[in-house]
């Protein structure tokens, strides 16, 4: 074989070890590539969490606006029964209310208001008893209440009745707007086994 031979087919030898070489590392690298430039075709979806309660009338249409007591006096004593609802995505663990009231006529104080609920029990709003028994959750003349540890699942309600001795020198319109910060979302517990 001669020389000029011999150097041809080692040229060709060495193209043929390097184009090797080249391809594998081409057809690795591509790989890599592919997985790097591989895609989901699919749909995904993300919800936020909203928390909000709002105060209604018993058993009335449920409004995010805020919510004035209609009181009725009886036997010298003025209630107004009412819900707190959750109208928000996960449970709450409490709520806010601020409580105003505005003088329509006299020159009288405002009286507290009482904000009890029927444990055990239900309401009968026409003789303003409880079946079960009743405890104070808060009393407030003005400002704000805070309503804690209670747990409301969503589309649940807290029922409460709004109790207060009336005014002989004034009348008084009552409103109450309830806000919900994150501090009465539920915490989520971790437990070790």
């Amino acid at each position: 074989m001669s020389r000029r031979r011999w150097k041809s087919a080692v040229c060709r030898a060495l193209v043929l070890l390097l184009s090797f070489i080249w391809s594998s590392i081409w057809i690795s690298g591509s790989n890599a590539s592919a997985v790097v430039m591989g895609r989901f075709e699919g749909s995904q979806s993300i919800t936020a969490a909203a928390w909000a309660v709002v105060a209604n009338g018993r058993n009335q249409p449920v409004t995010t606006t805020p919510y004035v007591l209609v009181w009725s006096v009886t036997g010298g004593t003025a209630y107004d029964y009412l819900q707190f609802r959750n109208i928000g995505t996960i449970s709450i663990q409490g709520f806010s209310v601020t409580i105003t009231q505005v003088r329509l006529t006299g020159n009288a104080n405002p009286r507290e208001i009482f904000f009890e609920r029927c444990d055990g029990g239900s309401w009968n709003v026409a003789t303003h008893t409880c079946s079960g028994s009743i405890s104070v959750l808060g009393r407030a003349t003005d400002g704000l209440l805070t309503f804690a540890n209670f747990a409301i699942g969503v589309g649940s309600f807290l029922e409460i009745r709004a109790r207060t001795m009336p005014n002989a020198q004034s009348t008084f319109e009552t409103t109450l707007a309830t806000e919900i910060t994150r501090a009465h979302i539920r915490i989520a517990e971790i437990r070790h086994s």
